[in-house]
């Protein structure tokens, strides 16, 4: 009796709140091409070119208006995987990226620049994450 009673509470404690963002790591160190805009502050588009059915996505941290300007957040990998990460290469079609582009939840990606360098292994290295919007094309 006592062993339920001493249970039950623990149901009813708060959860730790699940964050408003998505990490998107951006694995596809070949296929990944970043197309920068030459302007400051940074602005630039990821290319991911299929060339199958999964067609063209765009990862853009762009903007036209300075209060439209994406976000940014500086984390270490070791955070960066603890908040249970994405990777672009485990995204395999296009009906997936569209379902992550109609996500409530802003997007942030880890730069292939970065993830594909040595940099993720040095323990007190931090990444700067970028939030952008992800574009479609399907391609005919």
């Amino acid at each position: 009796m006592w062993k339920l009673i001493l249970i039950i509470p623990f149901w009813f404690l708060p959860q730790p709140p699940t964050p408003d963002f998505v990490v998107l790591i951006v694995n596809n160190c070949q296929l990944a091409k970043y197309v920068e805009r030459g302007e400051n502050p940074k602005r630039f588009f990821i290319v991911l070119d299929y060339r199958d059915t999964r067609g063209l996505v765009t990862l853009g941290h762009d903007y036209i208006y300075p209060e439209d300007k994406p976000s940014t957040m500086t984390m270490s990998y070791r955070e960066i995987l603890q908040g249970n990460p994405m990777f672009t290469s485990d995204i395999n079609n296009l009906l997936s990226w569209a379902k992550l582009k109609t996500n409530k939840k802003k997007i942030f990606i880890l730069l292939s620049s970065d993830y594909c360098s040595g940099k993720r292994f040095v323990s007190s290295q931090s990444f700067t994450l970028y939030e952008v919007k992800i574009g479609l094309e399907l391609i005919e």
